[in-house]
């Protein structure tokens, strides 16, 4: 009965057999139907787990580093951590450096909807110890020797106040999007001060 039934079943070639190499793998679509002539991909796999692959110019990449903590959006708006697993220059007259991150663990849909799609990614590469003077970029400028120099209003412009201005020499920290820090190092800055932007 047992050379019966092996008897009875279908023949597959060798050569029709694929091994996959590694384990495990995700079955992300499936061509072939039963009965049907095959004339395209039977079956299409990919990884079981998702990496963010993306790319920055020279100067910010050096601030990187192997594991490094990072922060993307998924679909939903949801922050989600991930961490750098690579960093490498870019080759010939590329200036763009490769950055390769790895999601903490996601769900099955979270996989699912990231697949093939672009995502922002946030890395901070320094942190202040508490608050911070900060001014707009616009504010900062060079002086004769090199300087960085804020001008600092005296009085209220907006009040029809009459104004006088004078220049602080300062020591400028970290910036996020639109402002950075300073430490006065010549003359008073604090906090509440107007300075004059884009003069």
């Amino acid at each position: 009965m047992a050379r019966a039934d092996v008897a009875a079943l279908p023949a597959l070639p060798a050569g029709e057999v694929l091994y996959l190499t590694e384990l495990p793998r995700r079955v992300d679509a499936v061509a072939a139907q039963r009965g049907s002539v095959l004339d395209g991909p039977a079956m299409t796999v990919s990884g079981a787990t998702v990496g963010l692959s993306g790319s920055a110019a020279e100067g910010d990449a050096r601030l990187l580093k192997v594991e490094d903590t990072a922060s993307f959006e998924l679909p939903d708006g949801t922050p989600h951590p991930a961490t750098i697993t690579a960093v490498t220059p870019g080759e010939g007259d590329s200036q763009r450096w490769t950055i390769e991150l790895t999601p903490d663990p996601l769900s099955p849909e979270q996989i699912r909807e990231l697949q093939g799609s672009n995502v922002r990614v946030s890395i901070a590469v320094g942190a202040t110890d508490g608050e911070v003077l900060s001014v707009p970029y616009a504010a900062l400028t060079a002086g004769p020797g090199g300087e960085t120099r804020v001008e600092v209003t005296e009085g209220d412009p907006r009040a029809g106040e009459e104004t006088t201005t004078r220049l602080v020499v300062v020591r400028s920290g970290l910036a996020t999007p639109g402002a950075v820090e300073v430490t006065p190092l010549e003359g008073e800055l604090e906090q509440g001060d107007l300075v004059v932007v884009g003069r």
